[in-house]
């Protein structure tokens, strides 16, 4: 798999989901995106996120372990 930043911070209007942002951003398949977010890899704002269809939000934080 590709490697991928570490932090995200938005700053700008965000209304797409967690598995969907991912695979836009880094041309991951879905399953890809789906599989590092169910392994506890991504934190969102701090707290550890497994629902592949997490909504962001302009301001969220996000950290890839």
């Amino acid at each position: 798999m590709k490697k991928l930043s570490k932090k995200i911070k938005f700053t700008e209007p965000v209304t797409k989901r967690l598995d969907i942002f991912f695979t836009e951003k880094y041309k991951i398949s879905r399953s890809q995106a789906q599989k590092m977010i169910e392994e506890n890899n991504i934190l969102i704002n701090g707290k550890i996120s497994t629902k592949t269809g997490h909504p962001l939000k302009t301001g969220d934080q996000i950290i890839v372990e």
